[in-house]
């Protein structure tokens, strides 16, 4: 289906509706998502407000959804050593964010209490030693809230956008420049059973951009490069490839401009636009993976319940 923008004033449709997967994207102003996010961007409300609203609209109990084990449930099997680990890391990544003054506020929201002799100046020093009498439940809590992982202690915090999964996870790497690109390819790709992560989309205001980035890489299933021009001179996405090409997982690079793939990435063969259409692209992108021994089975799975769009959206 498609309408005039609810964003900006058009004669011509450029607004498309694809109710099979509850998705919507506006070319007049380069926004998509699906209804949630529609609900955050016409009426100024935050996720979580347009949950609700729309639960009540459609007369649903919003239930607490079964989830992986909570703190409490993990925190009996955590050894000592194991602790110990996890403080650490805890404390090196509370000094790479905050403040001695944002330390004090992030822990005072777990009831860890701001210490008093701390034999260094080191905020990772001071992290940790108030973290010293902490529980185990708490150390947990505070470990899935910055996403930190030791040992297989504890599971990698998902992003916000992929807390409820509907298919193989992608992370779609982009320069920013290049985002609306990034957001076609999403539109599609859901199509195919994949659920693309795209920071520029994905990422709500309020939450820390490079957590939630760190996040989606941590817990990705297959990382694609959308390789336009100025992609090898941006250090986010050279980031980005370094972190996929340490997990291991499928990496894989579509040529969208005169640029080639430089350093480690250049050695995969790298699928060609060839003024294709986003769909065409797509298709191309999800065969891939289903050829691929590591992604078969999760795209398959996912797959089953997905039909294909069938119109052309210009890319």
């Amino acid at each position: 289906m498609r309408g005039l923008s609810p964003f900006k004033a058009e004669r011509n449709p450029s607004f498309f509706v694809n109710d099979r997967k509850g998705a919507w994207f506006d070319f007049a102003s380069g926004k998509n998502g699906d209804i949630f996010k529609f609900v955050m961007e016409t009426e100024g409300v935050s996720h979580d407000e347009a949950v609700e609203r729309l639960a009540r609209e459609a007369g649903v109990s919003l239930a607490t959804p079964p989830h992986v084990p909570t703190a409490t449930a993990r925190s009996r099997a955590l050894g000592v050593a194991q602790k110990l680990t996890l403080v650490d890391r805890i404390g090196r990544e509370l000094q790479s964010r905050y403040s001695y003054q944002e330390i004090d506020a992030f822990l005072s929201e777990f009831a860890v209490a701001r210490p008093t002799t701390v034999a260094s100046n080191s905020k990772w020093i001071y992290a940790k030693t108030a973290l010293g009498g902490a529980s185990n439940e708490v150390v947990l809590q505070i470990a899935e809230e910055l996403g930190v992982a030791v040992d297989g202690a504890i599971a990698r915090k998902p992003p916000n956008a992929w807390a409820r999964p509907r298919g193989l996870k992608l992370f779609v790497s982009h320069i920013s420049d290049d985002r609306e690109k990034a957001g076609r390819l999403k539109w599609f790709l859901a199509d195919e059973g994949i659920d693309a992560f795209v920071a520029h989309d994905d990422i709500r205001p309020t939450l820390e951009w490079p957590a939630e980035i760190e996040r989606a890489l941590a817990t990705m299933d297959a990382f694609l490069a959308l390789h336009t021009d100025g992609f090898n001179a941006s250090c986010w996405t050279q980031q980005e490839v370094g972190y996929a090409v340490c997990r291991g997982v499928k990496i894989i690079t579509v040529k969208m401009g005169k640029e080639d793939p430089a350093g480690i990435i250049s050695k995969h063969q790298a699928l060609l636009r060839q003024r294709r259409d986003a769909e065409a692209v797509t298709k191309e992108i999800a065969q891939v993976l289903l050829d691929d021994p590591d992604t078969h089975g999760i795209l398959m799975e996912a797959r089953k319940a997905r039909g294909l769009n069938q119109e052309v959206i210009p890319f």
